[in-house]
């Protein structure tokens, strides 16, 4: 399984992570709250697992290439613009 402890040399790959299709089928979620709702969709395909149909995937940074998905837009330009405005005021 993935731990605290090797997380980092699998945190980007796009296969899923030891445990997680014994997981999914013990647990059989509703739903699955990422970042990352591109890859976690990827991991559902080989399970039989489709979105919405059969499972939800919400986003907690909804991004321009996910126009599909449910979740949060944290409207990261705007976010970007403000901050920069805060430190040039300085």
């Amino acid at each position: 399984p993935v731990t605290p402890d090797n997380f980092d040399a699998w945190e980007g790959r796009i296969e899923s992570p030891p445990g997680f299709a014994s997981w999914a089928r013990r647990y059989r979620p509703d739903a699955i709250i990422t970042l990352q709702p591109l890859i976690v969709r990827k991991w559902l395909t080989p399970l039989g697992l489709q979105v919405p149909h059969d499972i939800a995937l919400v986003s907690l940074n909804l991004q321009p290439n996910q126009p599909r998905f449910s979740g949060i837009n944290q409207n990261n330009s705007l976010l970007g613009a403000a901050a920069v405005e805060l430190v040039v005021e300085q």
